[in-house]
């Protein structure tokens, strides 16, 4: 009795140990969960930050995950030191939470605060560019949060080149110091004061903006100077653009000349060069200068002295930063149309609020020229009420109007910006009135001049080629041709699944045919892929390989979710396999492996996983050419996720045991795709799901390969297909290399294939842009079940249209 007893006991304590022990397992298991869910969510949300950041608005948009992944999240307390003056720097920092304050030590041992840095602004940049010492110090303010980027993957990204910073130190150290040439004033007599004062208030021009505030006035008269100027000296030419000086004369006589006669709008387009003629004579009291200061437009006339006079002064730089300050709630409105001006979307915030300071806002009238064609410029012009035409030698070639409503500015003048251009066209008002923002040469220079080579860069006249590639680009390109819906006409069904469609559709303008696939709202919501959806969008938007079936558009309708894809005319692998009898074909096999290992290799480098390889998702272009679709199952993930996805016979086994997976579970499966391709089935097929995963935790070296396989590509198989993930063959140094080094890819040229040169070893019979004799003929043609959808009205959709 004792020793049955015994037993009992010892089996009863033995039950409770495993059951603790499953229990703690479970926790374990439950805690990597959320861990891991946790660590995605950080990821995608620094992804999404990083896009919103300026800086980074010109880095390719499949760059930005890759540069998400580099970034480390750092926490700094309130009046912590980030980066110290003098010391040397290896990191980069790109601020996403609080405030920092920017600050120099002086020669004599005092500190001067330089700026102010919130949330989009970075530092650190010089450090990793040229190896300077860090040139400034910055304090947390507050309680900050940055992502921080090292030098080493810096450099790996190639970020110094895609990346174009400001020269921030010289534009700040500057921004304070004296005026270097500014003339001393000259002391006035108070007679003297109310004579320029009075000339001051009778100037159209300078009242335009409404009565000049005393303020502004005396401002201008403590700045003045007085000069005297003899009888036959020209003090201003017909056309020049580099105006200086604003007068007020106080003693003697001026002449104004001009060449040519001013009419309406067809002679002024046809202006007639004449003899110089005098229109008007100043004297005392008069003044003149004020239009080519603030606006920078040549000058309208050569104005000489008729007899010994003496004038009162001011230069262009104090004249401008006295009249054009514009009030903190004028800035603010300049600021917003900032936004739908493409040339000036890189800047930072601080640097869009320097460059709201020196705009100049201005009204046409009807049949006034902003610009007259072939004329010297320096003055790039924001339109943002009302309509102007473009004439370009004498005939109207465009109209521009301003629209509030969808956000747009039409601008012109910019190339004057960079260069002292003649103007290519006439502007002419043809509204009522035309308000423009105004940014001259001498002030875009102050404040933009680090980034002339951006602006230049997206200004740059593309090549045949470049154009060609920008508008088959997805719609993360600004510069795209737009593609509407409503111009797409359906042309049949080229494949069907649960709750989707693809049909082929044609561009009725261009004749372009792309492949339209369909979601139904209803299934989404069912079926609570919300966030799948949302993930395959993201994934599309932020890839580009030739590899990868490129997205071209998305649209939101009443029932359904579209994407507009790349048309793949040569059908899927599956399918061109069976008609084809390809299975078995090394040649074949050879290059639709190669074509997905690269694919695999540009989506791992952007910590995505693909989850869902299958000869079905392998689809052949009009050429033959290698492209992976369908990305439901994708996944961005920085670490493991236990989500069960994909095709049962290509899981790895650490899908099959629920263990967390990762990246290496796309090699395993390309392995199994190998062997499909080569035996015309997968390793591990069997009747039951179950029985399918028992032989898959038993491993790829219980499998009896076929004679076929056996001393071809046997070994690459079992290298890609490992048990333990991290010994997988691309999961090791090297990567995808590893895989054209292997002895089967022996002379395999892995340098032409990845440019896409390669000869492909079989190419479809594609007869028009339209042709479906490359897609299965087992398709129906019914619609699969639609579910009935109802809007919540949370708004989860309005993030899917791109146009």
């Amino acid at each position: 009795m004792g020793s049955g007893a015994s037993y009992e006991a010892r089996e009863a304590q033995e039950k409770k140990k495993d059951k603790q022990e499953r229990k703690e397992a479970r926790q374990k298991l439950k805690q990597e969960v959320l861990s891991s869910a946790e660590q995605n969510d950080e990821y995608m949300m620094r992804m999404r930050f990083l896009l919103q950041v300026p800086l980074f608005k010109r880095l390719p948009k499949d760059e930005q995950p890759k540069l998400a992944s580099c970034c480390r999240s750092e926490k700094f307390a309130e009046g912590a030191t980030i980066v110290r003056q003098g010391d040397i720097g290896d990191a980069f920092y790109v601020l996403q939470k609080g405030q920092a304050v920017v600050s120099v030590e002086l020669p004599d041992g005092t500190e001067k605060q330089l700026a102010k840095l919130g949330p989009g602004d970075y530092f650190g940049e010089k450090a990793l560019l040229t190896s300077e010492l860090r040139t400034a110090t910055i304090h947390a303010e507050t309680k900050i949060e940055t992502l921080t980027i090292n030098k080493k993957n810096f450099d790996d990204l190639g970020l110094s080149d895609k990346l174009k910073f400001a020269d921030r130190k010289a534009q700040k150290e500057s921004a304070g110091a004296k005026d270097e040439g500014v003339h001393e004033p000259t002391e006035k007599t108070p007679e003297q004061r109310e004579f320029i004062k009075t000339a001051l208030s009778q100037n159209e021009n300078l009242n335009a903006y409404g009565t000049v505030p005393d303020q502004k006035i005396n401002a201008l008269l403590d700045a003045m100077w007085q000069e005297p100027v003899l009888k036959g000296k020209r003090i201003m030419k017909e056309g020049d653009i580099g105006a200086e000086f604003f007068f007020v004369i106080e003693e003697g006589c001026f002449e104004v000349l001009v060449s040519g006669v001013i009419g309406d709008t067809k002679e002024v387009l046809a202006l007639q060069k004449g003899k110089t003629k005098v229109v008007d004579v100043l004297k005392r009291g008069s003044t003149f200068g004020e239009l080519a200061i603030i606006y920078l437009v040549p000058r309208r006339a050569t104005i000489v002295c008729t007899q010994p006079a003496k004038v009162w002064k001011i230069d262009r730089r104090q004249f401008k930063a006295i009249m054009t300050s514009s009030s903190e709630a004028k800035q603010k409105e300049f600021i917003k149309y900032f936004d739908s001006i493409p040339m000036l979307e890189p800047l930072l915030a601080s640097e869009k609020q320097e460059l709201s300071q020196v705009l100049v806002e201005i009204t046409f009238y009807k049949g006034e020229f902003i610009l007259r064609q072939d004329e010297p410029g320096n003055t790039f012009f924001m339109l943002i009420e009302g309509q102007v035409a473009i004439f370009k030698d004498g005939l109207q070639v465009a109209d521009l109007t301003a629209n509030h409503a969808k956000g747009y500015i039409p601008y012109f003048g910019e190339r004057a910006l960079l260069e002292k251009e003649k103007r290519a066209a006439t502007v002419a008002v043809v509204s009522e009135s035309a308000t423009c923002l105004m940014l001259d040469k001498d002030a875009f220079d102050a404040v933009l001049g680090p980034f002339k080579a951006i602006i230049e860069s997206a200004m740059q006249p593309m090549t045949k080629e470049g154009k060609a590639a920008k508008k088959a680009h997805h719609p993360s390109d600004e510069g795209r041709d737009k593609i509407f819906m409503n111009d797409l006409v359906n042309c049949g069904r080229i494949g069907c699944g649960g709750f989707s469609t693809v049909d082929l559709v044609q561009h009725r303008q261009t004749g372009e045919t792309y492949a339209l696939k369909s979601l139904n709202k209803g299934f989404i919501m069912k079926a609570t892929m919300r966030p799948a959806v949302v993930q395959e969008r993201d994934i599309l938007f932020l890839t580009n390989s030739i590899f990868i079936v490129r997205l071209m558009e998305c649209y939101n309708a009443p029932e359904h979710l579209h994407f507009l894809l790349e048309l793949c005319l040569g059908g899927d692998l599956y399918t061109t396999y069976k008609k084809k009898a390809l299975f078995g074909n090394t040649e074949c096999a050879k290059y639709y492996i190669a074509g997905v290992s690269l694919a695999f290799e540009h989506l791992h480098e952007r910590k995505i996983i693909y989850r869902d390889l299958k000869p079905e998702n392998v689809l052949l272009d009009h050429l033959g050419r290698t492209k992976i679709t369908d990305f439901g199952c994708s996944k961005f993930a920085m670490g493991r996720t236990y989500t069960t996805c994909g095709s049962p016979d290509y899981y790895a086994p650490e899908v099959v045991n629920s263990q967390g997976h990762h990246v290496s579970v796309d090699w395993w499966a390309l392995g199994i795709l190998l062997y499909e391709l080569m035996a015309q089935r997968p390793p591990f097929e069997s009747m039951f799901p179950m029985q399918t995963y028992v032989k898959i935790e038993k491993g790829i070296d219980r499998i009896a390969f076929p004679i076929t396989l056996q001393g071809k590509c046997e070994d690459l198989i079992k290298a890609l297909c490992k048990q333990v993930p991290e010994e997988r063959l691309c999961m090791k140094l090297g990567g995808v290399d590893n895989l054209f080094k292997a002895k089967w890819y022996a002379k395999f040229d892995a340098k032409r294939m990845r440019a896409g040169t390669m000869i492909v070893p079989h190419k479809p019979l594609v007869r028009s842009n339209k042709d479906q004799g490359n897609f299965s003929s087992d398709i129906k043609d019914d619609l699969p079940r639609v579910y009935p959808y109802t809007d919540p009205g949370d708004g989860w959709d309005d993030f899917f249209a791109s146009c």
